[in-house]
């Protein structure tokens, strides 16, 4: 009776033990599950939340904010080009403006890229373009490390024109003359201006000009200039003697 009592008691402890075990395990596995979990928590929160952290922290209430997992698909604003004279005589110009700070713009000249640079952090850019004889079209666009770009900016148009204006004289200027007044006749091309000894004279739609100039007593220098829109100038001098006589105010032809 003392060994049947003594096996029974040793199946109930064997039980226990076994059933403890078996919580032990799963107590392992519970905790070595809890700790994997936190580690991954740790590590994704790392990934995941610095660079929503650098957004935040770089950015204004204005700025735009990219949700974690999608990419940026929003253009930038068009770059805007500081104005341009309409007519220049400089083959090389500067092109500046502004855009959306670190963006790449792409200038085009007639259609074709011709050069391309980076914004600054303030938004600034700026870079010399070569321009071809006669009217330019210049516009830009922006693009930024995304890949996205923007529509074109306005259009600038400048004329290059190295080239001065035409300039004539109807009536050749006589060495020496008898009246105390000379009347200048000539002709430049439409649009310019023309200036007589620094006195800028009137010039009708066909280019054509007169100008009656005061002579002193003896040598008398006439000097002529003819101005284009782009700046060029062609020059004409001439110097006149007054030798006395009348005071009525002639032209040049009459000698």
């Amino acid at each position: 009776m003392a060994t049947k009592k003594k096996s029974t008691n040793s199946f109930y402890s064997y039980s226990a033990k076994r059933s403890l075990r078996q919580e032990e395990i799963l107590a392992y596995r519970r905790i070595t599950f809890a700790t994997l979990l936190v580690i991954t928590l740790i590590v994704g929160g790392y990934f995941l939340g610095v660079p929503l952290l650098a957004n935040l922290g770089n950015g204004s209430g204005d700025d735009k904010i990219t949700p974690l997992g999608s990419s940026d698909s929003i253009s930038p604003a068009a770059p805007q080009i500081s104005s341009l004279p309409d007519q220049t005589k400089t083959r090389s110009v500067t092109i500046s403006g502004t855009a959306e700070s670190g963006s790449t713009i792409i200038v085009t000249l007639n259609d074709e890229v011709a050069f391309d640079t980076l914004a600054d952090k303030e938004g600034l850019f700026t870079g010399e373009l070569s321009l071809i004889g006669g009217e330019n079209i210049i516009s830009a666009i922006a693009k930024d490390a995304a890949g996205n770009k923007s529509r074109d900016s306005k259009q600038l148009t400048i004329i290059y024109d190295a080239n001065p204006p035409s300039l004539v004289l109807l009536q050749e200027i006589p060495s020496q003359f008898d009246k105390s007044a000379i009347t200048i006749n000539g002709k430049t091309e439409v649009g310019a201006k023309v200036t007589i000894n620094e006195r800028q004279v009137v010039v009708n739609t066909e280019g054509v000009f007169n100008h009656a100039v005061q002579l002193e007593s003896g040598k008398n220098a006439i000097v002529i200039i003819a101005r284009d829109s782009a700046d060029n100038t062609r020059k004409i001098e001439r110097s006149v003697t007054y030798s006395g006589g009348s005071e009525a105010t002639s032209s040049a032809n009459q000698n």
